[in-house]
């Protein structure tokens, strides 16, 4: 998924379950920057005690090692689910362990370890790798064939995720065919409308686990079809997503979602927030290009560096991290020799 439902359906999503503007905007940031998070930093290097080292949660440097691909793709965008559901019939009969499926087993325990921990950001990057779990069904976050489209693109990408896909699969308004799979056809309006209802009921139980019977499913409701408008007919090439994302903003500054204006997202703003850069030579964001000189990089404010959304933000992956691989070890991982891992 993109930033369509990353962002601006999450806090929806957030905002009609219950939670408050500012605290819904925190999980939606959360759960579009867990796509942003791709560079790992260190904080005031030659300062021991403010020295802070973050790790990323997006790559799309598929030279890296297995392992750190695993730890990257399957943890935060390609959850091991059920391979045996109904979804992931083949053509081909082909089934692997590693299969993402909506709403799995494992998708339910992490989303539910983000709950449990009352973090909002741990729960924003639970929220997009729940999400995930619908857009990117049928797929691994590891290197093989059981991936392949055999289209145009299988000569020349690496069997990794969706890309022979490409965008195909996050974005709202596209339908197309997943050739692999005895249903092939893939609308994915159908699978957004349904990640949305999901979580959405997963964080409004828990945000209000007194309400009446029927009451948050009727909520859930009104949220689908709100959404269902917002999102409107196919959209081929995505042209419309600015005119869909119009429609999110305008959902948002309803009471059912709060009456707030959604700021538009800015990926380098938690980190700008947080952290000063001395740039020498070339930004080292710039990484194709030789530079000699490293950035340095320090603490704005090195007191209160630990209450920056940023920090708290990197922390929360690291727990994510952490305690996924824990759950996925524990059943999926069990039954699995990696090469690699």
């Amino acid at each position: 998924m993109d930033i369509e439902f990353h962002y601006h359906m999450t806090y929806l999503i957030a905002a009609k379950a219950g939670y408050a503007p500012n605290d819904a905007a925190v999980i939606a940031y959360a759960c579009q920057f867990t796509d942003d998070n791709i560079h790992s930093y260190v904080i005031d290097e030659d300062n021991p005690a403010t020295r802070y080292e973050n790790y990323y949660s997006q790559t799309y440097d598929i030279t890296k090692p297995k392992a750190e691909l695993f730890r990257v793709y399957c943890v935060f965008h390609f959850l091991p689910g059920d391979p045996m559901s109904k979804s992931t019939d083949r053509v081909d009969g082909l089934m692997h362990w590693l299969n993402t499926t909506p709403a799995s087993a494992n998708a339910v325990g992490m989303l539910t370890q983000a709950l449990d921990s009352g973090d909002l950001y741990r729960l924003g990057i639970a929220c997009h790798t729940y999400a995930d779990t619908f857009a990117h069904q049928n797929f691994i976050g590891f290197n093989s064939v059981f991936n392949s489209l055999k289209n145009l693109f299988s000569s020349i990408t690496p069997n990794i995720g969706h890309a022979e896909a490409v965008h195909k699969p996050d974005r709202a308004g596209k339908v197309w065919e997943d050739t692999r799979l005895l249903s092939p056809q893939v609308v994915n309006k159908a699978r957004f409308l349904d990640a949305a209802r999901s979580l959405f009921l997963h964080l409004a139980v828990r945000k209000s686990p007194q309400a009446v019977a029927g009451e948050i499913e009727a909520a859930a409701d009104e949220l689908v079809n709100d959404l269902d408008e917002a999102i409107g007919g196919p959209d081929p090439n995505n042209d419309q997503a600015d005119s869909r994302i119009a429609r999110y903003q305008a959902l948002a500054t309803k009471q059912p979602y709060g009456t707030t204006l959604l700021p538009d997202y800015d990926p380098k703003a938690w980190f700008t927030q947080a952290v000063d850069v001395d740039i020498r030579g070339l930004p080292d964001w710039m990484s194709w290009f030789p530079d000699i000189l490293p950035d340095t990089l320090s603490w704005i404010s090195p007191g209160t560096s630990q209450q920056s959304h940023w920090y708290r933000f990197q922390e929360a992956v690291k727990d994510h991290q952490k305690d996924t691989l824990a759950l996925l070890k524990q059943n999926t991982l069990k039954r699995l020799s990696l090469p690699g891992w």
